[in-house]
């Protein structure tokens, strides 16, 4: 037998006196949520946006920026190579940014997945950026693309069935 229930009583997913329904506190809990991961992003992009003038006198150039608004979120800065220092040059960057832990250690990274890409051999494939990712669990990929995908000018792949 089915009970009716009386009006005053609600039901299931009601609140007790005093007390949010679940839907609503997931709701509410929600818009923390996106509150607290827009004014994350905004923060590391803040930070990328500081560090920018480095990459850019280490020899390399950001040719994309992505700003992912997820739980957690995350930057993720699409780097290639331009003319990278080399020798005593880059060691006085990278010793005169040696404070700057963010910098010093994005930086270090970058060299170490440029060095790779230029040295892995992956026949009929060539190295062409670097991916990193910004987040709770950083991130770098080195990408290579087939040697007539690439435009060297550009450094973006070729669309040479058009």
């Amino acid at each position: 037998m089915v009970r009716k229930i009386k009006k005053d009583e609600g039901d299931a997913f009601s609140p007790e006196p005093g007390r949010t329904s679940p839907g609503r506190w997931i709701s509410s809990t929600i818009q923390k949520m996106k509150g607290a991961t827009v004014a994350k992003l905004e923060d590391m992009v803040e930070r990328f946006n500081r560090i920018l003038p480095i990459i850019e006198e280490a020899g390399f150039r950001v040719s994309e920026i992505e700003a992912v608004m997820t739980v957690p979120p995350s930057v993720i800065a699409h780097v290639r190579i331009r003319e990278l220092l080399e020798g005593d040059e880059r060691e006085a960057l990278l010793a005169g940014i040696a404070h700057r832990k963010m910098a010093s250690h994005f930086l270090r990274s970058l060299y170490k997945a440029a060095e790779f890409g230029n040295n892995v051999d992956l026949h009929g494939f060539e190295y062409f950026e670097i991916e990193v990712e910004f987040g709770i669990i950083p991130s770098i990929t080195v990408k290579f693309a087939p040697l007539d995908g690439i435009d060297d000018e550009l450094g973006y792949r070729r669309d040479d069935t058009a």
